[in-house]
């Protein structure tokens, strides 16, 4: 039976998420995304791709709530922003709210998508993000797109295209899964990726980006990710090796990552400096 996401019931809705930034699990994101920082490794500040850990809380709430067991094996990440306002430190409350600004129709299916604000117990703002997820083999009924602004123009290069090499783990999937708390088994277990047209488990989005974010930050002169954006456009599966092909823009870097076909994995990246 197809999933069907009516937009009359969709629009609307938000949730939130409270928790702490607890020492451990800052360390153990940062031992599972590469992230070479000391002050990260020991805990001390979360890494830049961090805050999207308690903003997927709320995304797994919002499929939840409105598909239940059925979302198991379906939810797959197309794209994310992550706009960075100030450190979360070690004991940080983090409260996340977010809701849904669009749901779309697409030949694979119904894509959502969410944007959400973190901040501190005192209205600090610490980061602002969005994320558009698929809904594999479902279809939207009532789309809709909430007013946005423009979308922003690349930052143009100022030197030329440079490349550096990652290298995805065996165990990323499993290590970062740990980290986060995003156990979709379409990143864990064969028989579900497959289900879904994927020749085996794959690597989360969020942490090809992460992986992505922590190698650029030893290539990008002065680089404090205050900004960082791309979509999702091929799956990566552990034990690849990637090329990030990035150039500097004088406030950051564009880059693209390729697999080993040399075809784009992540696309239309955007990392600015604090």
């Amino acid at each position: 039976m197809t999933i069907v996401l009516d937009g009359s019931a969709l629009r609307g809705w938000r949730g939130s998420h409270r928790g702490v930034a607890e020492r451990s699990g800052l360390a153990r994101y940062a031992a599972a995304t590469a992230d070479q920082r000391p002050d990260r490794l020991a805990g001390d500040v979360a890494s830049p791709v961090w805050t999207c850990v308690p903003f997927g809380a709320v995304a797994r709430d919002f499929f939840t709530e409105f598909l239940g067991d059925r979302v198991t094996g379906r939810l797959v990440h197309l794209g994310h922003s992550i706009v960075l306002h100030a450190p979360v430190r070690a004991g940080s409350h983090v409260l996340v709210d977010a809701g849904v600004v669009a749901l779309r129709h697409t030949p694979q299916g119904a894509t959502v998508e969410l944007q959400g604000t973190a901040s501190s117990p005192d209205g600090q703002r610490l980061a602002e993000q969005s994320g558009t997820f698929l809904v594999a083999g479902s279809s939207a009924e009532n789309p809709f797109t909430e007013p946005q602004p423009g979308a922003e123009l690349p930052d143009p290069a100022v030197g030329p295209e440079r490349a550096l090499t990652v290298t995805v783990d065996r165990d990323q999937a499993v290590r970062y899964a740990d980290a986060t708390g995003d156990r979709n088994p379409i990143h864990l277990d064969a028989a579900a990726a497959r289900r879904i047209g994927f020749a085996a488990p794959i690597l989360h989005g969020l942490c090809t980006l992460a992986l992505t974010c922590h190698a650029l930050e030893h290539e990008v002169p002065g680089a404090e990710v205050g900004r960082l954006t791309t979509e999702f456009a091929r799956p990566v599966f552990p034990g690849d090796v990637l090329t990030v092909r990035w150039y500097p823009t004088g406030v950051g870097a564009g880059f693209e990552v390729l697999n080993r076909r040399r075809r784009p994995v992540l696309r239309a990246g955007c990392l600015r400096s604090g």
